[in-house]
């Protein structure tokens, strides 16, 4: 009994440290980045929305900000409205107080300001995740942060230089006027309505607007790849993310992923999906969703299984090229070539 009772402790210590060696690995996306100053100052611009009172107001407004206001008037207040794009300066102006006064916005928008008084924390990680970004790709500019109230309309937009935030779609899973039937808003989404999201969508809709998919590449294989480039990246600018966050997964769902890995694989390649450029035959298996679908895929797959898989294939390629920067991922359009030398094997 005491020497079983012996190896048990003898166990117990050793697991205790190798849990601390693995904690304590370093993650090799925290780059040194000390010579690099990138400080994003959020602009509020449904504050300034909410205050006009006249033509002058809307004009300086203007001035300062084309493109967002040209955004806002159009697709934010014309959808509103019916999606009527007047042209005449003094009806836009009396269209945007219209809006402005309706009971419900001017709801949303004290939703708005009780909710996100301060946006210190998502500043403090904006400019880390750029200060990251700038390191990778130093060409590169770095967007300017807007936030706005849609409504309901707009998570995140971006703009030539600029990305806008619609705060009134982080308002918290349990705000009730997201149940509101007739918005149409499926109960997948609205759990990812959550403040933590801001960051990792705002970094994730500024990629896709950086990085293009090749042309000409609609294989399933090709957009497993550069949706994977897209979450490694994110990997890279947000080390301090959890992944479920960065892929939009819920509890469980990261695990049933790992533990049935050979078998999505398998699946893919069984059917003969990887090479197809049939999007009928995969959308199922990179949109999102509440599960993932296909013939014989079971419905407690989580969404997007072919995107995660995609993730797990570059993640192996960059781990046997330990030289190759981002930008030279990027650089790297041949997704057969990205998946023959990543040696992935589930």
């Amino acid at each position: 009994m005491l020497k079983n009772s012996t190896t048990f402790r003898l166990l117990a210590v050793f697991l205790i440290f190798s849990s601390v060696l693995t904690s304590c690995k370093k993650n090799k996306h925290k780059v040194d980045t000390g010579d690099i100053d990138v400080n994003i100052e959020i602009k509020r611009y449904e504050d300034w929305i909410f205050s006009v009172n006249d033509a002058n107001d809307y004009e300086q407004m203007v001035k300062q900000d084309t493109l967002f206001f040209k955004y806002y008037l159009n697709n934010i207040i014309g959808d509103v409205t019916g999606g009527n794009r007047v042209t005449d300066r003094e009806l836009k102006v009396r269209g945007l107080k219209e809006f402005i006064q309706y009971k419900d916005m001017q709801d949303l928008y004290q939703n708005v300001k009780k909710e996100y008084e301060d946006l210190s924390d998502i500043e403090k990680n904006l400019s880390q995740a750029f200060t990251y970004y700038k390191y990778h790709f130093p060409d590169r500019e770095v967007p300017s942060v807007v936030t706005f109230v849609s409504p309901f309309r707009s998570g995140i937009a971006c703009f030539e230089n600029q990305i806008g935030i619609g705060l009134d779609m982080f308002l918290g899973a349990d705000f009730e006027p997201y149940l509101t039937p007739a918005l149409g808003l499926p109960d997948y989404m609205i759990k990812k309505f959550r403040r933590e999201y801001i960051v990792p969508n705002a970094v994730k809709a500024w990629l896709l607007s950086e990085f293009d998919p090749p042309a000409g590449k609609d294989r399933l294989l090709d957009k497993m790849v550069y949706d994977g480039k897209i979450l490694y990246t994110m990997d890279a600018l947000l080390p301090d993310t959890r992944d479920s966050i960065k892929i939009g997964y819920f509890k469980g769902q990261l695990e049933w992923n790992r533990e049935y890995e050979f078998q999505i694989f398998d699946y893919i390649n069984s059917k003969d999906l990887m090479f197809t450029s049939n999007e009928r035959s995969f959308m199922g298996l990179i949109q999102d969703g509440p599960f993932s679908k296909g013939e014989g895929v079971p419905q407690e797959a989580p969404p997007r299984i072919a995107v995660w898989l995609g993730w797990q294939i570059v993640r192996a390629y960059m781990d046997q090229h330990p030289d190759l920067t981002l930008a030279q991922l990027w650089e790297e359009i041949d997704s057969e070539k990205i998946l023959k030398e990543s040696r992935y094997k589930p």
